[in-house]
């Protein structure tokens, strides 16, 4: 069996289909148990776009490999990807990618979901690197985003029960005054970091 990584696709009509037809067509005979997809960042400027375009891409990737295994790589393998991580050092901005990684889990916020059945996401929003030479949407430090997809894919490509694979996990919310929201993340048994009181949309 194998498993292979679509690495830093733009869903986009002409960009789209070179990838597809070098990199995805003469794989599609194989057998595999699964895929993941990192990056997505292309797709900013057009957010609510991609909340469509990346559920239908899974179902599509998913009945082409089926059809083209004859059958033998599952109509529903597990689909893992990879959150965007932070992209601008300024938690007084509002704009950039809080939209799209809302719209990269369908605008439900977590995996899997309704329109993702049998998908899983590693955080990675808290994981920038604003000095990567790459640029900040490439971040040098993988091992963190390798365990968080190894985790997730345990529990749900494999089944392993009893795993908290999806991250800080906000359980409930009240407004003590007009100005004060306060969010309970994993029922308050998780200590969090705070690393701004300026905000908490991470760009």
């Amino acid at each position: 069996m194998l498993v292979f990584t679509a690495c830093c696709f733009e869903i986009g009509p002409r960009a789209a289909s070179v990838l597809w037809n070098s990199m995805v067509i003469p794989l599609l005979p194989q057998t595999i148990y699964g895929a993941i997809w990192y990056q997505g960042e292309s797709n900013t400027h057009n957010s609510d776009q991609y909340a469509c375009l990346f559920p239908s891409m899974i179902k599509d990737w998913r009945l082409k490999f089926h059809q083209a295994s004859m059958g033998a790589t599952n109509q529903n393998f597990p689909f893992g990807f990879v959150q965007l991580a932070g992209n601008q050092n300024d938690s007084n901005r509002i704009a950039g990618f809080p939209a799209i990684r809302w719209s990269q889990t369908a605008k439900y916020g977590y995996a899997p979901n309704p329109k993702m059945p049998y998908t899983f996401m590693a955080v990675a929003m808290d994981l920038p690197d604003f000095k990567s030479p790459h640029g900040t949407v490439h971040p040098r430090y993988k091992q963190d985003v390798a365990e968080r997809l190894g985790l997730a894919g345990l529990a749900v490509a494999y089944g392993e029960k009893g795993l908290s694979y999806q991250g800080p996990y906000p359980t409930s919310f009240n407004t003590k005054t007009k100005d004060q929201l306060v969010i309970e993340y994993n029922h308050g048994s998780s200590v969090l970091d705070v690393r701004s009181n300026n905000g908490f949309e991470n760009n």
